[in-house]
This record gives C-alpha cells, sequence and structure tokens, in this order.
C-alpha cells in the first residue's frame, strides 16, 4: 500500500488538544495516527514548528493548556516524522506570494508547498482553504 503524502498546516494539528469542532479533533486524532503508524506522511514547511510552540507556549501561560498536555503531543509529534520543506524566501518574494494568492504570509508558504508538490493540504483555516481552492490546490478530507 502506498503511503499518502499531504502538507498540514499547524491549525490542523493542534485541533487535537486544542479543539473548536469535534470533527476537527477527530480528523486530527485519526491523521495523527496514520502518521504515527507510517500511512502517511506529512510534508511541512519551516514555519510549521514555529507556529505549533508558539500557540502553545501562549496557551500554557493563560492557563487554557496545561504543560504536561503540551509534552506528550510534542512527543507524539516527534514520533510521527515529517519531511521538512526549508524553502526559504525573502520578504518581497513572501509579500508577492501573499498577494498573489489572497492570503496571509504564513498561509502562502503552507500553499506554495503544496502547490510546488502537487500535495493536498489538510486544514480548518476558512482563509486558508478559500486560497487553497483559488490557486488549485486540493484540499484534505479525512477518510
Amino acid at each position: 500500500m502506498a503511503v499518502e503524502r499531504l502538507v498540514i498546516d499547524s491549525g490542523f494539528l493542534l485541533e487535537s488538544i486544542l479543539p473548536t469542532r469535534r470533527e476537527w479533533k477527530h480528523d486530527a486524532d485519526r491523521l495523527l495516527e496514520a502518521m504515527a503508524s507510517g500511512d502517511v506522511q506529512a510534508i511541512v514547511p519551516w514555519v510549521f514548528f514555529y507556529e505549533l510552540a508558539s500557540v502553545c507556549a501562549r496557551k500554557v501561560r493563560a492557563r487554557r493548556l496545561d504543560a504536561d498536555t503540551v509534552a506528550l503531543f510534542f512527543e507524539l509529534l516527534t514520533q510521527s516524522g515529517f519531511q521538512l520543506d526549508l524553502a526559504l524566501s525573502g520578504p518581497g518574494e513572501l509579500y508577492a506570494q501573499a498577494m498573489d494568492m489572497g492570503c496571509q504570509v504564513a498561509d502562502s508558504i503552507y500553499l506554495g508547498v503544496a502547490k510546488a508538490q502537487d500535495l493536498p493540504l489538510a486544514t480548518v483555516d476558512g482563509g486558508l482553504r478559500t486560497a487553497a481552492r483559488s490557486v488549485g490546490v486540493e484540499l484534505w478530507k479525512a477518510a
């Protein structure tokens, strides 16, 4: 059986520990399990880990999340394995990409990776979903 490959934005996996909708948490948990079993390979841009750490630190400081939950989450992510896309761009290129794609700069980084590698994108972000559709990036759906 072939390994499924996709790009995942940080917000999608954060649903596992900071759920906003029950179905999104379910999808994030299932995707993490598939990654841990080797059935799915996640490709993420360099900004992915920064965003995860930033959100988790902010939520722990605000007491909306406990440090032990974050530690377990990060351990699970470490065991899941990721392919890291290290493509870097200067500020002018990032700006132009975001303007062309009609989205935030960080979102355009995820879209750029998905588009360049012709992979679906897993996201729960409404603006990112709209931008993905507008530039021809397929949205990943849980099976």
